[in-house]
């Protein structure tokens, strides 16, 4: 006895367009929400029209993500999308996934779309900032960087960047690049800001550059001050650094240039205060690239009054006339440098 079993393939009437919708994440304090509108779903791929019977909330979370328009039953005509308004109103923090359940013409089984959605709520983050130990000799340019060590929970933190104030001795420690501030004649500061922050540990967050000269102390603390969080709270951890300056001669007692016995750089200044012109008188001692400029407070520089590439047989006194006239009254700093040394005096200008 033969039994024969009969068929008939028809082709598939629907086509899911968007298999997966992913809202993204979504501020939980601020957002609350986000909506999808005319999300392209499932298109009609048939000849002829296609009943949908309904569109349901599907599991994993079937409370987070909603249908704001074309959860009831409706027509797609031949070659017709269906296009539905969501929303996604996220009631933790963490990824969660849900979905869009399309029945249609009596089947049992629905067409389904995937949805995906992230909410965060602001909290409290952790990092660790950290500056090296160096050395250095004197005459040498230094980059010093300026890295996250160590982090928690920034991600869900807000935070998006820093700034802070990096304090340094500034006799043994010349920034090249960066506007700073002389706040004693050990301390200088140069203010940063709009330090990006990575979800990663070990991360480079800014380079800061200088030019290391033979100063008042044998090292210089390098220090982060005031340090605050853009866009969300930090708790921080501080570990601080220090460049050394080593290549020095220890017979007789370092020898740093604020010693007794030192006979270069700035001698006077007449008059001072000054209006209009001012006398400037320096020692040579040292053959190379010699500068002495004028910088106000913020550390910016207003003037360079001598600058040469210096050849001396023997050591030399130069008087240097400087026009003033056109700047400004205020409280200002003559800095005189070469590749070992550096000397900052005070000027005051009165109008």
């Amino acid at each position: 006895m033969v039994r024969k079993i009969y068929g008939r393939g028809i082709q598939p009437q629907i086509e899911i367009v968007n298999k997966i919708i992913d809202f993204g994440l979504v501020d939980m304090a601020n957002e609350q929400w986000r909506d999808t509108l005319g999300a392209i779903t499932i298109r009609n791929i048939g000849n002829t029209s296609l009943e949908i019977d309904s569109v349901n909330n599907g599991l994993p979370n079937i409370n987070d993500f909603s249908i704001l328009d074309g959860n009831e039953g409706f027509i797609l005509e031949a070659d017709e999308s269906a296009e539905l308004d969501l929303r996604f109103t996220p009631s933790e923090s963490g990824r969660t996934t849900g979905a869009l359940e399309f029945y249609y013409q009596g089947e049992k089984e629905p067409a389904i779309v995937q949805l995906h959605g992230e909410g965060f709520a602001n909290s409290i983050g952790y990092l660790s900032l950290s500056l090296p130990d160096l050395t250095a000799s004197p005459g040498t340019l230094l980059n010093i960087p300026i890295s996250l060590r160590n982090q928690y929970s920034l991600y869900y933190s807000g935070v998006t960047s820093l700034e802070t104030e990096l304090h340094f001795n500034p006799t043994i420690l010349y920034p090249t690049d960066s506007i700073f501030t002389v706040l004693n004649d050990t301390t200088a500061s140069i203010a940063i800001s709009g330090m990006p922050i990575a979800d990663t540990s070990g991360w480079r967050l800014t380079d800061i550059n200088f030019e290391v000269a033979l100063g008042n102390r044998i090292s210089s603390i390098l220090s982060l001050e005031n340090v605050q969080s853009i866009g969300g709270s930090v708790i921080f951890t501080i570990e601080n650094g220090s460049v050394a300056l080593d290549s020095l001669c220890h017979e007789g007692g370092t020898r740093l240039f604020a010693a007794a016995d030192t006979s270069q750089g700035i001698s006077t200044i007449t008059p001072n205060p000054a209006s209009n012109h001012v006398e400037i008188e320096i020692y040579l001692i040292r053959n190379g690239y010699t500068e002495l400029s004028i910088f106000d407070i913020m550390g910016r520089k207003i003037k360079t009054v001598f600058e040469e590439d210096v050849n001396l047989e023997e050591n030399e006194k130069r008087i240097i006339p400087v026009d003033i006239s056109k700047i400004g009254q205020g409280q200002y700093v003559l800095l005189f440098k070469n590749s070992t040394f550096i000397q900052q005096t005070p000027m005051m200008i009165v109008k």
